[in-house]
């Protein structure tokens, strides 16, 4: 039973990574594409300056959080595939990540009314994936079968 738990680990610390990796990947071309865009902006403002009043500033922290979260993702992956006593850790801590977003987009969602600040169902299913895989470390660390 450790040993088919361990190795299950395993496959999906092989998709964290995937996902992680792509997820700097697509955090890395979104902070380019702001710079690009500012820069822009910045250029054409002396054309139409009231063009540029309706667009919505952009949120450079919460991009920051997920570049984090993708980050934390890739290590973890790294730590369930080599099955290492560092997976613990990696998964606590992207579980209290995933657990200050919520708390941040539900303010976010609170002040400002709007249903787009909310966390996506999909985001939730990941944070309750994620608690699976963290409590199935926990009992591989509890048993000896990880480290």
């Amino acid at each position: 039973m450790e040993t088919v738990l361990v190795w299950l680990l395993r496959a999906i610390g092989l998709l964290w990574i995937a996902g992680g990796a792509f997820g700097v990947h697509s955090a890395w071309f979104s902070w380019r594409l702001g710079r690009m865009t500012s820069d822009l902006e910045a250029a054409t403002r002396d054309l139409d300056p009231e063009a540029l009043q309706d667009e919505a500033p952009d949120d450079t922290a919460r991009d920051l959080w997920l570049l984090a979260g993708a980050g934390l993702t890739f290590l973890t992956g790294c730590a369930l595939v080599a099955a290492s006593r560092l997976a613990l850790p990696l998964c606590l801590l992207l579980l209290v990540h995933q657990l200050f977003y919520f708390a941040r987009q539900a303010r976010r969602t609170r002040q400002s009314g709007d249903e787009a600040d909310a966390v996506a169902p999909s985001t939730r299913n990941a944070a309750l994936f994620a608690l699976f895989v963290t409590a199935c470390v926990v009992f591989l660390t509890v048993s000896g079968a990880y480290g």
